[in-house]
């Protein structure tokens, strides 16, 4: 298997967008052509095509764009602790995600890149218990970095990456 890098992280976030894009773009591609059929309209077929294109791209950006603030925060430990996160990857030979060891905790899920180094992380400073969203129910606690940022992580209460991140941290 492939060692993980920063770059097959983020691939993972584009192929999902373009995948979700060809689904949205076919289902709303088969809607106007329903809407054509049923109003009777003729509906010009490049019509189709920009629809498709268009779904395909939104997805695309959004999955591009929504993982953007972990690459930042991944890139100032980098730069704070002076490592190399795909050198470190090789060194610590990650082939799969999450990977939870004594010096890393990284976990992908959904629209989200959580990786932390162990000495980046100064101390759990906060934790919300589960509270009602729009989306669910949502965990949340707030750490501070190494240079004194505060972060916080949410997650939903379906995955396990709040309560497993604070286990990490506190131990």
């Amino acid at each position: 298997m492939k060692i993980i890098t920063k770059q097959s992280l983020f691939l993972r976030f584009i192929r999902r967008g373009v995948r979700l894009g060809v689904i949205f773009g076919a289902l709303f591609a088969v809607g106007l052509f329903i809407v054509d059929f049923v109003t009777e309209n003729s509906v010009d077929p490049t019509t189709f095509f920009y629809a498709f294109v268009i779904c395909i791209l939104t997805c695309i950006i959004s999955f591009f764009i929504s993982p953007a603030p972990d690459f930042y925060w991944l890139r100032k430990q980098e730069k704070l602790l002076g490592f190399c996160f795909n050198v470190e990857m090789e060194k610590h030979n990650v082939t799969e995600l999450p990977y939870v060891s004594n010096q890393w905790f990284i976990v992908a899920a959904a629209n989200r890149v959580i990786a932390y180094n162990r000495n980046y992380i100064v101390r759990l400073d906060n934790e919300r218990a589960g509270h009602e969203d729009a989306v669910g129910i949502i965990e949340e606690i707030t750490i501070t970095s190494a240079d004194g940022e505060k972060r916080k992580i949410r997650a939903g209460t379906q995955t396990d990456i709040v309560p497993n991140l604070k286990k990490w941290i506190e131990s």
